[in-house]
């Protein structure tokens, strides 16, 4: 399997990046996530409101990807 652009059909395509890259191994790999919505626009609430929404982005772009259940979160 070739790696695969991944991203909620509902976003606007991404332009100079990618939402998510599911890779030919299995791993979904993932940019910045920032606290937009859909249509890129920021939502009220602050750096709280923000960091929600960015989890928010990241479970959708895992759910796209085929991902059910659970996102667990780990960096390195």
């Amino acid at each position: 399997m070739s790696p695969k652009i991944t991203q909620p059909d509902e976003w606007l395509l991404a332009k100079v990046y990618a939402n998510g890259v599911l890779t030919k191994d299995g791993p979904l790999r993932n940019g910045g996530r920032i606290g937009w919505d859909a249509n890129r626009d920021f939502l009220d609430g602050g750096i709280i409101g923000q960091m929600k929404r960015a989890m928010h982005n990241l479970s959708n772009i895992f759910e796209a990807a085929g991902g059910k259940g659970c996102l667990t979160l780990w960096c390195h």
